[in-house]
């Protein structure tokens, strides 16, 4: 499933991390993460990531077509 992640307007997508430091067990919570850091947050992978997400129904003439949008996205990371 491709979900597109919008940085502007009234879909905007809100990201989140969660990283534990496992050494200092110091836990790290930030929201929102701004759109410039969500490429080096999220690739290339992370340990578990959540993410809701709601259909956007795009019209053009009498075709239409649905896609899938985020609307919160959660990246959870134990750093050893």
């Amino acid at each position: 499933m491709t979900v597109a992640l919008d940085t502007t307007g009234d879909l905007q997508t809100v990201v989140g991390s969660i990283r534990l430091n496992s050494t200092t067990r110091i836990l790290t919570i930030t929201v929102p993460v701004l759109p410039a850091q969500w490429e080096s947050l999220l690739t290339p992978s992370l340990q578990g990531v959540r993410v809701w997400v709601r259909p956007v129904k795009t019209t053009i003439g009498t075709t239409s077509t649905w896609t899938w949008h985020a609307y919160t996205v959660i990246g959870y990371q134990i750093i050893s």
